[in-house]
């Protein structure tokens, strides 16, 4: 009998040894972003949480790629090259030091959700005044600007005194993420394939990353939804976004 119970105790003590304690947010993502076994996935293919919320903190840009570490999480790399990490049901990993800021490893950083309605007075009265057809959907504060999505996918910019600085469409990203191209200079075989695939779309910002990719934003139709349409240097198509 004693040696059933203390052969009982041995083996409980050992299964405690074999679990291996949760990895914190840090070690986590360091173990996704350090990883040789990433996968890549549809950005289509996330967790629905973890897009929805994507959306709603980042609609001044776009999912660019997405990688997944089986047992760990996924990369994502967005197209102003910040970068989030997540686990794999969809929950974004925080930074210890930041509590509750999400992980980002580019050069705009994420910013900080703001609601509409607690927006600088100056900047609420210079919408009410100037712009008062205008939806407020989402805003955050990003560095030294706000930046507010409104009705027909434009983007307001403010800085943080409330002095209107632009107005962008479709996407707006930081001081050095590529240069403004005009829509009368894109390629044509950029151009031609937007129309062949969407011929009732209007095309609305075009830019050039530093890696030489031409990116194209439109607007389809009257429901003004965007698409994101990314090419290489050479006008082929490489993928598109909503």
């Amino acid at each position: 009998m004693r040696y059933l119970l203390f052969a009982s105790l041995l083996l409980v003590l050992l299964n405690s040894c074999d679990k291996e304690e949760p990895l914190t947010d840090v070690a986590l993502v360091e173990a996704i972003a350090g990883s040789a076994g990433k996968v890549a996935v549809a950005p289509a293919d996330l967790p629905p949480a973890l897009l929805e919320e994507v959306f709603d903190n980042y609609f001044e840009t776009y999912v660019e790629s997405v990688s997944r570490v089986d047992d760990k999480g996924y990369e994502l790399l967005l197209g102003n090259e910040d970068v989030l990490y997540s686990r794999l049901d969809g929950s974004l990993l925080r930074e210890g030091s930041i509590e509750g800021r999400p992980y980002v490893a580019g050069p705009c950083g994420a910013g900080q959700r703001v609601r509409p309605d607690e927006l600088p007075a100056a900047i609420l009265e210079h919408i009410e005044t100037q712009l008062p057809l205008v939806t407020l959907q989402r805003a955050k504060r990003v560095g030294m600007q706000y930046l507010i999505q409104v009705n027909r996918q434009r983007i307001l910019i403010y800085d943080l005194e409330g002095t209107f600085l632009g107005i962008q469409f479709i996407f707006y990203h930081c001081v050095g993420w590529g240069a403004f191209l005009g829509i009368d200079r894109l390629p044509p075989i950029v151009s031609d394939f937007i129309m062949t695939r969407y011929p009732d779309s209007a095309i609305k910002v075009a830019r050039k990353m530093r890696n030489g990719n031409i990116v194209v934003g439109i607007r389809l139709g009257l429901d003004m939804e965007r698409r994101i349409f990314v090419f290489d240097e050479q006008g082929q198509f490489l993928f598109e976004r909503g």
